[in-house]
């Protein structure tokens, strides 16, 4: 983003643009980040014309969305719902743990004070405070860390704007200026958001719907939640025939009607990720379990068609990590006996075609709703709760491969509860 007077070299005007927008002391500020080209090696230079000033935001190449977050001192934290709707959660003791064993984590914690609904949202603040949003019978309710890290976690704000909505299936994401968009699914498949009047500022005073005309979709359980590379949210959803739909943020600061990606009827449970050239890519599965995949034509841009990785069928719950030179990679629990967990990547450069053959990781008898994060150190870690509801973990060592599946305790625990 490029703070301006708006003559390039001239410090002399009073008035002054950032990302082409003007800063106000009474609304929103909407402007837009300038996506660059994407770099792996670590280093990166820009020029700077004189009496001008840049604001540059780096980006890990996938965005962690979901039950998982990244604390600043890059140790993870994964939350869960246990029995009666306790919130529950477990994080790394310090960052770049070279195995990601359960020994190094500091195992499972409630968060009490509330009985969740539904599926919970996990978002890092602007500030790198961690918050988490539960839905609960009456309303949503959050809890933030003090500071970046830090313990014991706040005593639970009740969003009261949210009463009677029976909002459930939350999700969070940042928005361009690193504020907080939050939003929720009721039974009726109508999406509800709300935003922070900026970063830690505040939240406005009403929920909005975005499913406002007679011929909007109804959604179900399982819709994602993407960021374009410009900071634009953009939303995935499928209907109760499985067609798809998107609904995004606009340069205005509202949100797109929606629009069909249309071609396949698939399962409610989507997963979405973002490619190292900054294209958002949507999967999903289909009533036989045959995987699809859809992804931008450019970041921001239009849509491709739909196609078939084909090889194997899976069970709805797929999930994406990210290796460490960008390439996309796929899990999900087949439907064949015995129901491993499988995996397929990108081949050749990031953001190619998925191809070769699958590979087998074990861990039979695994729910299928599956969590995925990137450590510090830039592995994959896969996250699954058995039928007891213990949660188990495989990760790629530092030495490559995969360590293979290990118990990481709890017990009665769900990433996503009430969702397909």
């Amino acid at each position: 983003m490029v703070l301006t007077s708006g003559t390039a070299g001239d410090p002399t005007p009073k008035a002054a643009t950032l990302a082409g927008k003007t800063i106000t002391n009474n609304s929103s500020w909407l402007g837009a980040w300038t996506p660059l080209q994407p770099d792996i090696s670590g280093s990166l230079t820009l020029s700077v014309p004189a009496a001008e000033a840049v604001v540059v935001r780096i980006d890990a190449a996938g965005a962690l969305f979901g039950p998982i977050q990244m604390n600043q001192n890059g140790a993870l934290e994964m939350f869960a719902i246990g029995a009666n709707g306790a919130v529950e959660h477990d994080w790394q003791k310090a960052a770049d743990v070279p195995q990601s064993p359960p020994a190094d984590w500091n195992g499972w914690a409630g968060l009490s004070g509330v009985s969740s609904a539904g599926g919970i949202a996990v978002v890092k603040n602007e500030d790198n405070t961690v918050q988490v949003f539960v839905p609960t019978s009456g309303d949503v309710y959050w809890s933030q860390q003090p500071s970046p890290g830090g313990a014991p976690w706040s005593t639970w704000s009740d969003m009261t704007s949210s009463a009677g909505l029976g909002l459930a299936n939350l999700t969070a994401g940042n928005n361009a200026d690193g504020s907080l968009s939050l939003l929720g699914l009721n039974n009726g498949g109508v999406i509800y958001t709300v935003s922070e009047n900026a970063p830690e500022i505040g939240w406005a005073s009403g929920w909005s719907a975005l499913n406002n005309g007679g011929g909007d979709p109804k959604i179900k359980p399982g819709y994602v939640l993407g960021r374009n590379l410009n900071g634009h949210l953009e939303i995935f959803g499928a209907d109760s025939n499985g067609n798809i739909w998107h609904c995004w943020q606009t340069d205005a600061g509202g949100w797109s009607g929606w629009q069909e990606l249309s071609g396949v009827q698939l399962n409610p449970r989507l997963a979405v990720a973002r490619n190292l050239g900054g294209e958002l890519q949507v999967f999903g599965v289909d009533s036989s379990g045959n995987v699809w995949t859809i992804s931008q034509t450019s970041p921001g841009g239009g849509w491709n068609n739909w196609t078939e990785i084909p090889g194997a069928t899976l069970k709805p719950g797929i999930a994406i990590g990210q290796n460490k030179d960008g390439r996309l990679v796929l899990f999900g629990v087949s439907t064949q006996s015995p129901n491993d967990v499988l995996n397929i990547w990108q081949q050749g450069s990031p953001g190619g075609s998925f191809g070769g053959n699958w590979t087998d990781m074990g861990g039979s008898g695994l729910d299928p709703q599956l969590v995925t994060a990137s450590t510090q150190d830039e592995r994959i870690q896969l996250f699954a709760v058995d039928s007891s509801g213990t949660v188990w973990s495989d990760w790629q060592p530092s030495s490559g491969g995969w360590n293979g599946w290990t118990n990481f305790g709890g017990s009665a625990l769900s990433f996503y509860p009430g969702q397909p």
